[in-house]
C-alpha cells in the first residue's frame, strides 16, 4: 500500500475561516480544506475539515498534515466508542477507489 503525507495549510488560526483550493497529492484529492475561525487568548487548539478522494487504482492512506501556523498536527476521526462519542486519535487514514469520497467535518466522517 502506498502511503502519503499531506503537507497543506489548512489553518489561519485567529483571523476567521480558512478555504484553500481543491489540490491532488498523488492519486489523492484533496477538495474543499477549511478550518473554523478561533477567538480568545485561551484558545489552544483548533481543527481542519477535508474531503479525501482516490482516484487511483489502489488504497492508500493519509498518514500527516502540517501547517505553518501550528508546532503540532494530529489525525483523528469522530467515532462511537462503547457508547460514547468523541475524538481519537488515529495513526493513518485509509483511502481506497472502492469508497465513496471521505468526508472530514465537524459532524465527524461521512
Amino acid at each position: 500500500m502506498k502511503r502519503m503525507a499531506v503537507a497543506t495549510a489548512l489553518m489561519a488560526l485567529g483571523i476567521g475561516t480558512a478555504f484553500a483550493q481543491t489540490d491532488k497529492i498523488g492519486d489523492i484529492l484533496v477538495a474543499h480544506p477549511w478550518a473554523p475561525p478561533m477567538s480568545g487568548p485561551k484558545l489552544i487548539n483548533s481543527a481542519a475539515y477535508m474531503r479525501l478522494t482516490d482516484q487511483g487504482s489502489k488504497p492508500d492512506e493519509l498518514i500527516s498534515a502540517s501547517t505553518p501556523v501550528a508546532q503540532k498536527v494530529e489525525l483523528h476521526v469522530f467515532d462511537v466508542e462503547n457508547g460514547v462519542y468523541g475524538m481519537h486519535p488515529v495513526h493513518a487514514i485509509e483511502v481506497s477507489p472502492a469508497q465513496r469520497p471521505q468526508s472530514f467535518g465537524p459532524a465527524g466522517r461521512t
